[in-house]
């Protein structure tokens, strides 16, 4: 188990947070086991501890408390709106020009979008590194008409055709907002690559400025 805080008791093993993700492999001759605990964030500084479990679920005693430390996420890939290098779009998706010259991705760079829109923005495909601990930030911003009008980002596996969502941007509007999503959370095991997806629909109910994204980055730890 792990935790922010030394783990030297009954108390602080209880306390302490089960690896969500754990695996481990024995080596019977040189009785050595092997453990690699990963889905956790880049950053995070904690302690670590282990005990025995017998066949009947016994416990045995608590080892020491081992600190550690991952390093910082860094980007691991990024995809700024200088140009639509990196990204196929379908549909009215392009770049836009703001007032203060900065340059983003945008479904309508040109007016307003239209009633029953559906139009995305794909970014390249994106090799899995061994550490996996991968999280994917951007940039948003939107003014829809109505909450049948939305802003879907969503991710598929493996060279599969099929997307599954990781959030979905709600009718009404916001302004520049960061968006932070764990992939590590959501990613099956033996993913060696994956596609995100940008996609926006509209309804009958009117038509506004649209979705915003820019600074789209893929990070992850730069070492442990």
């Amino acid at each position: 188990r792990y935790s922010s805080a030394p783990i030297s008791d009954e108390a602080t093993w209880n306390e302490a947070t089960v690896p969500s993700r754990f695996t481990f492999q024995q080596d019977e001759e040189a009785a050595l086991v092997t453990a690699e605990i990963s889905g956790l964030t880049p950053g995070f500084a904690g302690y670590v501890a282990v005990r025995a479990l017998d066949n009947v679920r016994n416990l045995g005693p608590l080892s020491a408390s081992f600190a550690f430390a991952l390093s910082e996420a860094v980007a691991l890939k990024s995809w700024t709106a200088d140009s639509l290098s990196g990204v196929r779009v379908e549909g009215t998706w392009g770049l836009q020009e703001l007032a203060d010259g900065n340059t983003v991705y945008s479904d309508t760079p040109s007016g307003d979008y239209s009633n029953y829109a559906n139009m995305s923005l794909t970014l390249n495909s994106f090799e899995v590194p061994a550490a996996n601990d991968l999280i994917l930030t951007f940039r948003s911003k939107h003014t829809f008409a109505s909450n049948g009008d939305q802003g879907r980002v969503q991710i598929a596996y493996n060279g599969e055709v099929q997307f599954f969502e990781l959030v979905n941007m709600a009718g009404g509007s916001s302004d520049w907002q960061d968006v932070s999503i764990p992939l590590y959370e959501v990613m099956p095991e033996g993913t060696t690559e994956f596609k995100v997806r940008f996609l926006f629909t509209s309804d009958y109910r009117g038509t506004a400025d649209g979705w915003l994204v820019d600074d789209i980055k893929i990070m992850g730890p730069g070492s442990y």
